[in-house]
C-alpha cells in the first residue's frame, strides 16, 4: 500500500511539473542562406581572393510564459567562408534577452536586439548589446530609455552609455522619431571624452509618394577617430510608386568625420552588401546623389537598379586627398517559393584618383523557416 501511495505522489508531482510547460509557449524559427561572391579589380578588406562561397544558418528561439513574460534568443549555428576546412565556426549567440510586459511598458534585459533603441541604418542599427531598456508603446507615441555596457572595464569603470528614443505619428502614414545618446568611455586605456549623439528622422507616405529624411550629429568622442570636430550627416530620399515601377532619388552629406553605419547605402558604395568597396564614412566629408528604381515584373520577380555619385573630401582623413566615385549597379529578386528567395546583384564602381575599376557580383539563396 505504501508503494502505491508513493507512486501516486510521484505521478502527481510529475503532473504538476508538466502543467506549466503545457500552458507556456515555445516557438522556433530561423533563416539560412548560401552565397557565391565574385569580384574583379579589388578584393574586400582582409581577403586575398576575389571569388568565394559563404553560408550561414541561424535559429531563433522564443519562449513565452503564461503571464506574458518572454525570452528571445538567436543562435548562429554556422557562418563563414568555404575553404575546405572547418571554417564555418561554432555556435554563436547573436542576442539573448528576457522581456517583461507591464501594461503599455515592456522591460528588456540582457543581450538585446530589439526595441526602440535600434534606430536607423544611418545613425545606429545595433543588435546584441548588453542593455537594460524600458519601452512604452502607446497610441501613436512610443518612448524608450536604456542603459547599456559597451565594453566591460574589468577592474576599472566600464565604457557605457545611456539614451532615450521617442517616436510619434502626427498623422496617418507619417512618423517622426528622435534619439539622444550619451556615451561614457571610462574603461582603462580609453582616452576618448564623454560625448553625445543625436538624430532626428522623418518618414511619410502620401498616396504614391514616399519620403524619408534624417539629420544626425555625433561628438568627436562618440566617433572615436581622434577628430577635433563634431560630425554632422544627413540625407533625403524620395520614391514614387507608378504601378509596377517605383523610381527614387537620394541626396546626402557627411561633414567632419561623421560616418553612417555600414548598412546604409547601395551595392558597391555602402550598404549591407558583400561587394561593397567604399563607405560613406571613408572621408572627412562626403556628398552624394543617387537615382534608384524598382520594377515588379510579376508577383515573384523584382528588378532593381542604382546610379550613385559620391564626392569625398580628405579621403582617409588626409588633407587634400580628395576623390570621386561612381556606382552603376542592378539586381533581381525572385521568390522561388513561399519562404525562399533568390537574389542576384551586379555592380561596377570607378574611383578616380584611387584608380579603381571594380566589378562585383553575388548570387544568394535565402530561406526562412
Amino acid at each position: 500500500m505504501k508503494k502505491v501511495l508513493v507512486a501516486g505522489a510521484a505521478l502527481m508531482m510529475a503532473g504538476a511539473m508538466v502543467v506549466p510547460a503545457a500552458v507556456a509557449e515555445v516557438n522556433l524559427s530561423g533563416d539560412a542562406r548560401v552565397r557565391y561572391i565574385g569580384t574583379t579589380g579589388y578584393t574586400p578588406t582582409g581577403l586575398d581572393y576575389g571569388d568565394r562561397f559563404k553560408s550561414r544558418v541561424r535559429l531563433k528561439i522564443e519562449g513565452v510564459a503564461k503571464g506574458g513574460a518572454f525570452a528571445k534568443a538567436r543562435l548562429k549555428l554556422a557562418s563563414g567562408t568555404w575553404n575546405g576546412e572547418d571554417s564555418l565556426g561554432g555556435i554563436e549567440v547573436d542576442y539573448g534577452y528576457l522581456g517583461l510586459p507591464m501594461g503599455a511598458v515592456t522591460v528588456y534585459a540582457g543581450k538585446v536586439d530589439s526595441g526602440l533603441a535600434d534606430f536607423s541604418d544611418f545613425f545606429y542599427n545595433g543588435g546584441g548589446e548588453t542593455r537594460v531598456q524600458a519601452a512604452y508603446e502607446g497610441e501613436g507615441f512610443n518612448l524608450a530609455g536604456f542603459y547599456q555596457i559597451d565594453k566591460e572595464g574589468q577592474a576599472t569603470d566600464d565604457d557605457s552609455s545611456v539614451g532615450m528614443v521617442a517616436s510619434f505619428a502626427p498623422a496617418d502614414n507619417m512618423n517622426i522619431s528622435t534619439i539622444v545618446w550619451y556615451f561614457m568611455p571610462d574603461s582603462a586605456g580609453n582616452t576618448a571624452d564623454d560625448g553625445i549623439g543625436a538624430s532626428l528622422r522623418f518618414e511619410s507616405e502620401m498616396d504614391a509618394l514616399g519620403l524619408e529624411a534624417e539629420l544626425s550629429f555625433k561628438d568627436e568622442g562618440v566617433m572615436g577617430q581622434n577628430l577635433n570636430d563634431s560630425g554632422i550627416g544627413g540625407y533625403v530620399g524620395l520614391a514614387y510608386e507608378m504601378g509596377a515601377w517605383t523610381p527614387g532619388a537620394h541626396i546626402g552629406f557627411t561633414t567632419d568625420g561623421y560616418a553612417p553605419t555600414e548598412d546604409y547605402g547601395f551595392f558597391m558604395i555602402g550598404g549591407d552588401s558583400p561587394i561593397a568597396v567604399r563607405d560613406f564614412g571613408d572621408a572627412d566629408s562626403s556628398y552624394w546623389g543617387a537615382l534608384t528604381t524598382d520594377y515588379a515584373v510579376s508577383e515573384n520577380i523584382t528588378l532593381t537598379a542604382n546610379l550613385v555619385y559620391l564626392d569625398m573630401d580628405d579621403m582617409g582623413f588626409v588633407a587634400g586627398a580628395d576623390d570621386e566615385a561612381l556606382e552603376v549597379s542592378g539586381g533581381i529578386d525572385y521568390a522561388v517559393s513561399e519562404g525562399a528567395r533568390l537574389r542576384y546583384r551586379l555592380g561596377y564602381l570607378t574611383v578616380d584618383d584611387a584608380d579603381i575599376d571594380a566589378v562585383g557580383h553575388f548570387a544568394e539563396l535565402r530561406i526562412k523557416f
